[in-house]
């Protein structure tokens, strides 16, 4: 059951995009999983055109999608206009194609559309420690965070949406 302004989509990652909205947003791509592990291959073509190297405020080089890089720049340049870039400890990676789990689902990280900070402290199943901040610096930008996930994972923050004022 839902109530008004809730997500119509009900997972276990129930604040993100459905895959079949990050495919549509991201692209779909034809892959070669990697038999008994996580990790797969993408097709080369479709790297090329979408995964980009770029610099953003406070990490530096990253390699995400290129249709991520400008949300992902404002919000790192308003951590760093506001003085907050010390919340960000850690880059722990953009692109990286994968699976969730040997066998499950495509990872955001396939498609270069999902961020992991400081995730060192912020463990998989475990309770969040980022700083609230940087948690709300990230959702205006579009990102969401997994912190509030029935299986949080504090440290990943992925695309949901364009960014709000």
């Amino acid at each position: 059951m839902r109530t008004e302004g809730e997500t119509p989509y009900l997972r276990s990652s129930d604040a993100v995009l459905p895959q079949s909205r990050i495919a549509a947003t991201f692209g779909s791509f034809a892959f070669t999983p990697t038999p008994g592990a996580r990790e797969l291959r993408p097709e080369p073509a479709w790297v090329a055109a979408n995964i980009v190297a770029a610099d953003v405020p406070v990490l530096g080089r990253v390699r995400c999608h290129r249709s991520l890089i400008p949300a992902l720049r404002g919000a790192l340049q308003e951590l760093a206009d506001r003085n907050l870039a010390g919340l960000v400890e850690t880059y722990d990676g953009c692109y990286n194609p994968r699976l969730v789990a040997v066998g499950g689902s495509i990872s955001r990280h396939a498609w270069g559309a999902a961020i992991d900070l400081n995730f060192g402290g912020n463990r998989t199943g475990f309770t969040s420690i980022q700083d609230p901040r940087l948690v709300e610096v990230m959702a205006r930008w579009g990102f969401a965070s997994g912190d509030g996930w029935l299986v949080p994972d504090p440290g990943h923050f992925e695309y949901v949406g364009p960014p709000r004022p």
